[in-house]
C-alpha cells in the first residue's frame, strides 16, 4: 500500500455517528446520506487498491496518472488532486 492514510479514512467512516456531514468537496450530507457515502468510499478505496497491485503501481504520481481516468471522469488536471 502507498499510505497508510486510506485505512486511517476507513476506520473514521466507521466511526461517524452524525447528523449531518459537511465537506469542502461534497454536498452536505444528512442522515442515510452520510452512511452511503461510507459505503461508496470504501468501495472507492477497495477499487484503487486493486487497480493500484494490478498495475504494479507504487508511486503516488504515477498513480494519480495512471488511474485516475479509471477512477472518474473529471477533468485531466484533476487527476493528480487524488493524492
Amino acid at each position: 500500500m502507498l499510505t497508510p492514510y486510506p485505512e486511517s479514512y476507513l476506520q473514521t467512516c466507521q466511526l461517524l455517528d452524525l447528523d449531518y456531514y459537511v465537506s469542502c468537496h461534497w454536498p452536505i450530507k444528512k442522515d442515510r446520506e452520510i452512511a452511503e457515502f461510507c459505503d461508496e468510499s470504501r468501495a472507492f478505496v477497495e477499487r484503487t487498491e486493486l487497480l493500484l497491485k494490478s498495475q504494479g503501481v507504487t508511486d503516488l504520481r504515477e498513480a494519480c496518472l495512471t488511474l485516475g481516468p479509471q477512477l472518474g471522469k473529471w477533468p485531466d488536471p484533476v487527476h493528480l488532486e487524488l493524492a
